[in-house]
């Protein structure tokens, strides 16, 4: 009889030692949860932000698109007066020519018409 007595205490102090360990697994896993959500309320904080930040983004690039829209006639006059003045240029310089050529030709005129009367 001391030998039952003794194997069902064995038997008690095993199954006490099962049941410590799983409760020691159900509460790492408890813990392992609890880190779980709160790694996923970091990260649900994170996407509001980055969510806040694309918005930011998108009214900049909305103002930034107006503003050039706004700038765009002002630059496209500018490439019209830059065109004028490079044709302006290149006139004077036809001009200038078309100038030393008549002079050339009023000069030997000259030295022609008083050239032969002397």
């Amino acid at each position: 009889m001391a030998s039952l007595a003794q194997d069902t205490r064995d038997r008690v102090i095993r199954v006490e030692a099962k049941l410590e360990a799983v409760l020691t697994e159900l509460q790492k896993g408890a813990d392992g949860r609890g880190r779980l959500y709160e790694k996923a309320e970091e990260i649900s904080d994170d996407l509001a932000t980055v969510s806040a930040d694309v918005g930011n983004v998108k009214r900049d690039t909305e103002d930034l698109k107006r503003r050039m829209s706004a700038v765009e006639p002002s630059v496209e006059d500018y490439l019209k007066k830059q065109q004028q003045v490079i044709g302006a240029g290149k006139l004077g310089k036809l001009l200038w020519s078309a100038g030393g050529v008549i002079l050339a030709a009023a000069a030997w005129l000259v030295g022609r018409y008083y050239g032969n009367g002397k």
